[in-house]
């Protein structure tokens, strides 16, 4: 089912919404990382009010969400998190990498990580699988739609 948000700015005043937001149903919240001053931010769209949470010293990038309701994000640009969806805590640290995440995935049926390196002259995905904790390196292709099912 789709629906409509329509904001009354008049009532409700401009709010600053995160670029990569992602959309909690059950909540009818937004969560973002705010990297300008360290802050995790819950902002409801039935009330258009925020509530923020400050982290000095940590940087949470590449925020997803699973259809469980779990969110995952790069902290420091290189280590995979699990981050609560109420405060943004971090849950548990997954995965240390020795390069950049950039654009990280999550796979809920497979239960892997992926993301993409342009770090070098020929671009990498990168699988990482928790249950075994192997990280494969994948060759960039423009179309590599059965890249996923292979691993």
């Amino acid at each position: 089912m789709e629906r409509t948000i329509i904001r009354d700015y008049l009532e409700h005043g401009a709010s600053t919404i995160g670029f990569n937001s992602i959309h909690l149903e059950d909540s009818n919240e937004l969560v973002y990382y705010n990297n300008t001053n360290d802050k995790f931010v819950r902002f409801s769209l039935d009330s258009f009010t925020g509530i923020e949470y400050d982290y000095p010293d940590i940087s949470l990038k590449t925020l997803t969400l699973a259809k469980s309701g779990k969110i995952f994000g790069s902290l420091n640009s290189n280590t995979i998190v699990e981050i609560s969806p109420t405060t943004g805590e971090i849950i548990e640290e997954i995965f240390v990498n020795d390069s950049t995440l950039d654009f990280l995935s999550y796979s809920e049926s497979t239960g892997r990580f992926y993301w993409l390196d342009n770090a070098s002259d020929n671009s990498v995905v990168y699988i990482y699988n928790p249950a075994n904790q192997v990280k494969t390196a994948v060759p960039f292709q423009e179309n590599f739609t059965k890249i996923f099912t292979d691993y």
